[in-house]
């Protein structure tokens, strides 16, 4: 047992043993710490760092308890943050191990999901971004992504494991778990490549990242590179083919330069304590 665990238990023994609460104090001085246990998951993402973001700057800083994923992709991280988001950031050594043989991911992939997810993965990242950035309650747009996916039966991104839903003996289970697999893998093919595109910019980190998976749920045209994802994903699949998750990222991966304005304007809202004005698209909203 670690020094501040061991400070818990005796104030607790000692306010309940000997009714004193000593110099003005309780045992609520100390704050109450939590296991946050978890599985990452574009497929299983084994050696990537999780983190709780309690400065809400959707990175992992000096100081932020965190956990490196093992090698099923879980996690568990021992906090007193049990309500700012989860981060995760992949590492040079990161690897997917759901790939035959497991493939390298390396740097550049940022995921994100509400304090005490069971799973964070793509979907969880463009619920809980969407609503960072419009300020709509995490429910709306969870709601909102999944009817973009265009997939039944989910309910909680959080709670939806896609790589364990395709080992069903429910056919409609399955079908809808790897039509997910799959566009979960091209957002993170896109947001791979925008945050390394733009990894030089002015723009803080913040504020590019939330534009990365934003830019994924806006268009000025009616129709969202999300939806577009999806769409082709999940004709591929309801054809009996594959679907070249690679080549349908590529084709609506979003052009750096725009994300890099629509991170500017995020910025700028967020300075001035506001929200990103998503009322003017079909479907995803625009800037």
């Amino acid at each position: 047992m670690n020094l501040r665990r061991l400070a818990i238990a005796l104030s607790i023994v000692g306010a309940s043993t000997l009714g004193l609460t000593g110099c003005g104090g309780s045992s609520n001085d100390y704050p109450e710490i939590v296991s946050l246990e978890g599985t990452a998951i574009d497929g299983y993402l084994a050696n990537a760092k999780v983190c709780v973001d309690s400065n809400r700057n959707r990175q992992c800083d000096q100081g932020e308890d965190f956990a490196m994923t093992d090698g099923n992709g879980d996690f568990e991280i021992e906090t007193a943050d049990n309500t700012s988001p989860l981060v995760l950031e992949s590492t040079a050594s990161t690897v997917d191990i759901s790939d035959t043989p497991p493939s390298a991911v390396g740097e550049g992939l940022f995921l994100t999901a509400p304090n005490g997810s069971a799973n964070i993965t793509p979907l969880t990242t463009l619920a809980q971004i969407r609503s960072e950035v419009t300020g709509e309650s995490y429910a709306a747009s969870q709601t909102q992504v999944i009817s973009d996916l265009g997939i039944t039966g989910v309910t909680s991104l959080a709670d939806f494991d896609y790589i364990e839903a395709q080992s069903s003996d429910d056919a409609a289970t399955v079908t809808n778990a790897t039509k997910a697999a799959a566009t979960a893998a091209a957002v993170a093919r896109v947001i791979k490549t925008n945050n390394q595109a733009l990894a030089a910019s002015t723009t803080s980190t913040s504020a590019i990242r939330s534009a990365v998976v934003f830019s994924l749920m806006v268009s000025t045209t009616g129709n969202t590179p999300l939806r577009s994802i999806a769409t082709a994903v999940n004709t591929a699949i309801d054809a009996s083919s594959t679907p070249d998750t690679d080549a349908i990222a590529d084709a609506n991966t979003p052009n750096s330069s725009d994300v890099e304005d629509l991170g500017d304007t995020i910025e700028q809202a967020e300075d001035s304590g506001g929200t990103v004005d998503t009322s003017g698209s079909t479907g995803g909203g625009s800037v």
